[in-house]
């Protein structure tokens, strides 16, 4: 067959949101074939005070995550609330191979579940490995968006009401997927991922993906 016809991306099962998500990025007429996958599906449980389960959401600090509640190291009993937990990879075509150049975990939230969590997925950790030939950094971080954008519509078509996004500490040593990075580069590089976040959200409300948006903040490494 042609080039990139036999990509090791569609042996990937295809999903809803992998097909959205793929179908945006290809509308750009990029250059190269993207094509982007729901690599993993899994469900998982976060371990919280049962007093804060149903307690109405707050958006003062430290809660980015709402997982992360105040009364966490407080004592007393706790509860285990369900969500799943997703890893979302861009895969661009390279002379015939597939090369992975964004990846994403995100956990969402069912919108039956308890008042502080329902309908509400947090963006845990996104990273893109460096820049390959073929594909511009500035066609990259338009992939990018347009996963973002995607994904915000497609969650909300879903019943979710919120978005969480991370800007980590520059001392936060493990929020990266594909290299660790020094604390110098982390600083620099949270700087543009504010940056980013800002236009992304921004350009969402205008687009009407979004109503509003506010920023909170969070003292300390991840728990």
């Amino acid at each position: 067959g042609k080039r990139g016809e036999s990509r090791w991306s569609m042996g990937v099962a295809g999903t809803d949101l992998g097909d959205a998500l793929t179908a945006n990025i290809q509308a750009m007429g990029l250059g190269t074939p993207v094509v982007v996958k729901v690599m993993s599906c899994t469900r998982s449980f976060s371990s919280v005070p049962a007093s804060a389960v149903e307690a109405p959401w707050s958006h003062a600090p430290p809660a980015s995550d709402p997982t992360q509640t105040a009364g966490a190291a407080s004592g007393g009993a706790m509860v285990k609330v369900p969500f799943l937990k997703k890893f979302i990879a861009a895969f661009q075509n390279i002379g015939g191979a597939d090369v992975v150049i964004f990846g994403m975990y995100v956990h969402e939230y069912a919108v039956d579940a308890a008042p502080r969590y329902a309908a509400r997925a947090y963006v845990e950790c996104l990273d893109s490995p460096p820049v390959w030939a073929g594909l511009s950094g500035i066609d990259r971080q338009r992939c990018a968006t347009s996963i973002m954008h995607t994904y915000c519509a497609f969650i909300a078509s879903r019943g979710f009401r919120f978005i969480h996004l991370l800007v980590p500490p520059p001392d936060d040593p493990d929020y990266y997927i594909f290299a660790p990075r020094s604390v110098p580069f982390r600083l620099r590089l949270n700087i543009h991922l504010l940056a980013w976040f800002n236009r992304v959200l921004e350009t969402a409300q205008g687009m009407g993906v979004i109503t509003d948006q506010r920023q909170s903040h969070r003292q300390g490494p991840r728990g």
